[in-house]
């Protein structure tokens, strides 16, 4: 059975999705499957050491191509990594994409950004922030234990933290 394939360009990447799962809110595998935990703006979030993935969104709210959501990021570890999706609601919205990656010991670098909305009229737009940790590899059972025992015995790092700075329009973002 052939299955229709839209293609999707978002900043930075290209999507291929299947046209009957297409819709406006970020997606991963159904075994991967998570709910997003609803946020308010002008909040701050942080991700921890253990945590592997979350996904949380802000509210739906009503944005034309003035007003941005600004945000800001530290984030630490070469295997935690952090994406940023400005979705819009409507039928027929598409997702703009965003990335930060981590590196050893720049948890002090703080990164200000934020997402635009880029429809000319008011519509309808909701933000999603997703944290992924890839977990770590060993090469065999020992080490993982031995990795596990000293893990339980240290206190928990914090990898990424979040500061949604709330609505602003765009030339007075990261200002």
């Amino acid at each position: 059975m052939m299955q229709s394939i839209a293609v999707l360009v978002v900043t930075n990447i290209l999507y291929l999705t299947p046209i009957s799962v297409f819709s406006a809110v970020p997606s991963l595998p159904p075994s991967q499957t998570i709910e997003p935990m609803l946020i308010d703006f002008n909040t701050t979030l942080t991700f921890y050491e253990n945590e592997t993935r979350s996904l949380v969104r802000t509210k739906n709210i009503r944005l034309d191509y003035r007003y941005c959501l600004e945000y800001r990021v530290k984030i630490e570890g070469r295997r935690s990594r952090l994406r940023t999706y400005a979705c819009r609601m409507s039928s027929g919205g598409r997702c703009t994409y965003g990335e930060y990656r981590g590196a050893v010991g720049t948890f002090n670098d703080e990164h200000c950004d934020y997402i635009r909305a880029w429809m000319y009229r008011s519509d309808w737009y909701a933000f999603f922030f997703a944290f992924e940790r890839r977990p770590r590899n060993f090469r065999d059972e020992t080490h993982r234990r031995r990795y596990l025992r000293r893990l339980r015995k240290r206190h928990v790092n914090v990898k990424v933290s979040l500061i949604l700075g709330g609505i602003k329009r765009c030339e007075k973002a990261c200002g």
